[in-house]
């Protein structure tokens, strides 16, 4: 996504979807979580909107095994199809792509999937407050209130061990002493606390990287909130 709109990092845009050199050569990949700075009033749009949540959340889980129609999506959902074509056109357009068009009894139907797969959109806030919207994993507000979907994390100690180690070695965490403790600064303001996890790092990064106008992306094995790739991964069904 992109940066604050009319700031100087990057005016006019809402959301960016740049990845820098130390974090890979920007191709996504399945094992990969990226974080991006999100434009504070789209953010806040979505944070404050229960409906919106649930249809961002609802789009990056339907998707996972591939896209999905906005009447599948209602359905899945339980909702009526007229607002949930509205929200997603008039205020979600920056969160989807259409994947394929499909004539299907006289009538063209569009697939659709997250056009930032696999990312937590982050908005540094008033006071340094981080606002987040992780859709894969239901967090939407408040860092320091939300936690991360490494909280949830359902792996033993030894597990989780290995996990942050992986993520450490990565280029974007290997950090000089003076960056570590700004990066502890800004944590502890938003009510983390050591061992920091991988995505606390990450949450640090994306901020950092984003005054570049790029985002942080590293890989992230196991992870229970990433998509897992099935055989029929990508595939559309010709039902919507």
């Amino acid at each position: 996504m992109e940066n604050a709109r009319g700031a100087k990092r990057g005016a006019g845009r809402k959301v960016r979807g740049e990845c820098p050199p130390c974090c890979g050569d920007g191709k996504a990949e399945s094992t990969d979580l990226r974080g991006m700075l999100i434009d504070p009033a789209l953010c806040l749009k979505i944070v404050s909107h229960p409906l919106r949540r649930k249809l961002l959340a609802g789009l990056y889980r339907g998707a996972a095994d591939g896209p999905v129609t906005k009447l599948g999506l209602a359905r899945r959902l339980g909702l009526e199809y007229d607002p949930v074509n509205y929200q997603l056109n008039r205020h979600l357009r920056d969160f989807w792509v259409v994947t394929t068009r499909r004539k299907v009894r006289g009538a063209y139907l569009e697939y659709i999937a997250p056009k930032y797969p696999n990312t937590i959109f982050i908005n540094p806030g008033t006071g340094g407050i981080l606002l987040i919207i992780d859709p894969m994993a239901s967090l939407f507000g408040p860092l320091g209130s939300t936690g991360s979907r490494c909280d949830r994390c359902g792996r033993d100690g030894a597990q989780r061990d290995a996990c942050l180690q992986n993520a450490l070695r990565q280029p974007c965490f290997v950090l000089p002493l003076k960056e570590l403790e700004r990066m502890e600064r800004m944590l502890r303001l938003n009510g983390r606390r050591p061992p920091y996890t991988p995505v606390d790092h990450l949450m640090y990064c994306a901020v950092v990287r984003g005054l570049e106008k790029k985002d942080c992306t590293f890989s992230l094995e196991g992870c229970g909130c990433m998509p897992r790739p099935t055989k029929d991964r990508g595939r559309t069904s010709a039902r919507p």
